[in-house]
């Protein structure tokens, strides 16, 4: 993997990823942490300090200056208090630098001047998250895009960003030839920016690897013309490998649009897709357009990611997608999160797992899941591969012992918190983990009928639990967070 692709692969990642993966990792104690290297991943903390000509990447955030290094290691130091970046020089003193990102910081114009004079001109990475830049100076911005013709990856997250503002960044962009990795994020598309971005991805095409397109809605009498341009020129490009696409409002024949092309796209490999207005639309043209959708997924059988969490489809909707994911052979991660699943589309999206039998990590969070609906989800699930199973936030109570575990010979972490559980639901689950070979964490915390127990209680819960696993666990150690 050359140098290059190590930094977009830290600084992209995710903006462009599915969703953060969700995890659990333990401490000694046997507490639940935040991995200290998980912002920074793949790279790990150096040992000391890192030498000039071996810096990569830069990242400015929230008063902290991380270097990523050519080796895969970072370092991370304090941000002068009030810098405007005109007395820094860690720009310039880093002779190989190719990668910046700037997030949660105050950008004015002086200091937008200033990174003019600082910034390589070789650089080939630059994301600018969450940055306040008064309106006047979002051109300073734009001229540095302009002047690097260099950029490969560009990601750039304002999602408060209107109209002309929107306008000038993505003009800025349009030349760019050689981007690969493309992530924008804005408020409001005119119809002129929706023609600076189609005419953006038509100069990338041959290159484009990575897009990932949000704003809340397009602008104007023409705005279903604005996303057919976008659309079209999006199914053009041939080798694109990750598509993520986020809008909070769009008509009927916008989000028509949207699922036709998807099915164009055979080299995907990661696919987010999020909706935030189809439960107001005309339901008969949302099933038609849907099954559009699930004819596009179909085809999608080089896709390893697929994420839809939030998007919050009407349940006939989710029917669908349910349906189509039986076909997506290659998938390994499935988020379906904050999407209604009832008895019948969760016995439906149990047989497509159970259909391809490749997926490793399932996100099944806030789906309003009872115990009748998780036993059907459970149906088809005995002798699959999934090793990670996150079923947060549902009402699954007494039924997490419908999992058939010790037939799901590779799973190693679940996580059933905030499930409304008792402690004997948990124990339940736990009496049919005996002899389970690989399951390494599974997860209560949050359950009301195992957080309500008082002490007396819960030390005499305990102590069964711990008797327990004397029993049943001499060669391995299991936890079970939140007993």
């Amino acid at each position: 993997m050359s140098a290059f692709k190590k930094i977009v692969k830290a600084l992209i990642v995710l903006a462009l990823s599915l969703a953060a993966q969700e995890g659990i990792a333990t401490a000694n104690n046997g507490e639940t942490k935040v991995v200290e290297e998980e912002e920074n991943y793949p790279f790990t903390k150096a040992s000391g300090g890192i030498a000039a000509e071996k810096v990569a990447g830069i990242r400015v955030k929230s008063g902290k200056i991380t270097l990523l290094s050519f080796d895969s290691s970072y370092s991370t130091a304090d941000l002068p208090k009030d810098n405007d970046f005109s007395d820094m020089d860690f720009f310039r003193k880093y002779p190989k630098l190719m990668s910046v990102e700037l997030e949660d910081l105050t950008l004015s114009g002086d200091m937008l001047e200033n990174l003019q004079k600082f910034f390589p001109r070789d650089l080939k990475g630059l994301i600018v998250r969450n940055c306040k830049i008064e309106e006047e100076n979002y051109e300073l911005l734009a001229d540095i895009i302009r002047k690097h013709e260099k950029l490969e990856s560009v990601g750039l997250f304002f999602p408060r960003l209107q109209g002309k503002d929107s306008e000038n960044i993505l003009s800025a962009l349009e030349a760019r030839k050689n981007v690969k990795v493309l992530d924008i994020t804005v408020g409001e598309l005119t119809s002129k920016g929706s023609e600076n971005l189609a005419s953006l991805i038509a100069e990338s095409a041959e290159k484009l690897r990575g897009l990932s397109l949000g704003w809340n809605k397009i602008v104007g009498e023409d705005a279903a013309e604005s996303y057919k341009k976008i659309a079209d020129e999006v199914r053009k490009i041939s080798e694109l490998k990750k598509l993520e696409i986020a809008i909070m409002e769009l008509s009927e024949d916008d989000f028509k649009h949207i699922a036709d092309f998807i099915g164009d796209l055979a080299e995907l490999r990661s696919l987010r897709l999020f909706f935030g207005n189809l439960k107001n639309h005309n339901h008969v043209r949302l099933f038609e357009n849907a099954e559009i959708l699930k004819n596009s997924l179909d085809k999608l059988v080089e896709l390893e990611e697929f994420n839809v969490a939030s998007t919050d489809f009407p349940k006939d909707i989710m029917q669908l997608i349910a349906q189509a994911i039986g076909s997506m052979s290659s998938l390994k991660t499935l988020n379906v999160s904050g999407n209604a699943l009832d008895e019948k589309n969760a016995a439906t999206l149990s047989e497509s797992i159970k259909a391809n039998d490749s997926i490793v990590t399932l996100m099944a969070n806030n789906c309003g899941m009872d115990a009748k609906a998780f036993n059907a989800l459970c149906r088809s699930l005995a002798g699959v591969s999934i090793q990670h199973m996150y079923f947060r936030e549902n009402k699954i109570k007494d039924g997490a012992k419908s999992l058939p575990i010790i037939n799901m010979p590779e799973a190693l972490i679940i996580d059933f918190s905030e499930n409304e559980m008792t402690y004997e639901d948990a124990m339940a689950f736990i009496q049919a983990t005996k002899g389970h070979e690989k399951l390494h964490i599974v997860n209560f915390k949050g359950n009301s009928g195992i957080e309500s127990l008082n002490n007396q209680e819960r030390t005499m819960k305990n102590d069964q639990l711990v008797e327990w696993k004397i029993k049943n666990q001499t060669d391995r150690q299991m936890a079970f967070f939140g007993l």
